[in-house]
């Protein structure tokens, strides 16, 4: 009983020496580039928490799955990584854009596999579940000043994960705003039903993702204020007409959302599009744009302002905007 009590009192002092080392090194640590913790730091602070805990003897379960996760970790060659790293790879959900070219291309790292985002989530789970993790477990033995010692990688990478998130949801809805905020294009009744069935299978690229919505919308709107003109009799003649316009949208998730002028928002529109223009045979509006000796060409929407032209002889540019004299008609 009596080697129990001195083993104790031992740990304790050795603790207690610890931290007064940790609360000195801070006034050396300021004159000091700031220190970047690796995935290896947390696993030797965990291991000298549960050693301080004797978590062996106390939990052997959890001690043994937290050596396992840390072979595994250190065998898969990812002790190097950052915490910034460590962050990325957890809130990661899709390639960066040399992964698709192929620029550089590296073996394929042990992080990339699903195992690794299970074993940072076990370990996550062994340092900070509630009440038996190691952190919690050193905060109730030795008071929050102690246990940081221990916890304080663990604790910053938590910290990043959350950053990270919050940054990603931030992101996220900020591109919702701009495909179905109020700068976005207004659809007919055609297009909101289109649109919608098209997002809904999960292998459609108009469905939404981890990142938010599709930047993709089909277009397929009928427009009875387009303007045109031709020349006759040595004379310009503007025409009201109508025209039909199928083609694809695409918004621009990374142009400046913020409220900015007109001719600002105009050079650097929130979405685009292309495709088929159709009109009728003659420059008149509220006629079928696919009846008998129609014309036929192609469009390009520039956020609010259209314009196409059609082929043939009797050719026509046309112009249009954006807006519903009629909402969800056209």
């Amino acid at each position: 009983m009596t080697g129990v009590v001195f083993r104790r009192g031992l740990r304790r002092c050795a603790v207690a020496a610890i931290a007064g080392i940790s609360a000195l090194s801070p006034s050396v640590g300021h004159a000091q580039q700031p220190h970047t913790y690796t995935l290896e730091d947390v696993l030797t602070s965990l291991r000298s928490g549960a050693d301080t805990l004797d978590l062996a003897r106390v939990s052997p379960v959890q001690s043994q799955a937290r050596d396992s996760v840390s072979i595994m970790l250190r065998t898969a060659g990812a002790a190097a990584l950052t915490i910034d790293q460590l962050a990325a790879i957890v809130t990661k959900t899709h390639p960066t854009l040399s992964d698709v070219a192929r620029w550089n291309p590296q073996p394929h790292p042990a992080w990339a596999e699903p195992w690794f985002y299970d074993a940072l989530v076990r370990l996550r789970r062994i340092a900070n579940a509630a009440g038996t993790g190691i952190g919690p477990r050193l905060v109730a033995a030795f008071g929050s000043s102690v246990a940081d010692h221990f916890i304080a990688p663990m604790d910053e990478l938590e910290t990043k994960i959350l950053r990270f998130a919050q940054a990603k949801n931030a992101e996220k809805l900020r591109r919702y705003e701009i495909k179905y905020g109020p700068e976005s294009a207004r659809l007919n009744i055609a297009e909101v039903l289109i649109n919608y069935d098209a997002a809904r299978p999960s292998w459609s690229p108009l469905a939404p993702g981890d990142d938010g919505p599709s930047p993709f919308e089909l277009v397929g709107m009928y427009t009875i204020a387009d303007l045109t003109g031709n020349r006759s009799d040595d004379k310009f003649h503007a025409h009201v007409i109508g025209g039909a316009y199928t083609g694809i949208r695409y918004y621009r998730f990374g142009a400046p959302d913020e409220h900015v002028g007109r001719i600002k928002a105009f050079l650097a529109p929130q979405h685009v599009g292309l495709g088929a223009l159709f009109i009728g045979s003659t420059d008149r509006s509220l006629i079928s744009p696919f009846g008998n000796g129609h014309r036929t060409g192609g469009f390009l929407e520039w956020g609010i302002a259209r314009a196409g032209v059609t082929v043939g002889d009797d050719w026509r540019v046309v112009v249009g905007v954006g807006k519903q004299i009629l909402p969800y008609l056209f």
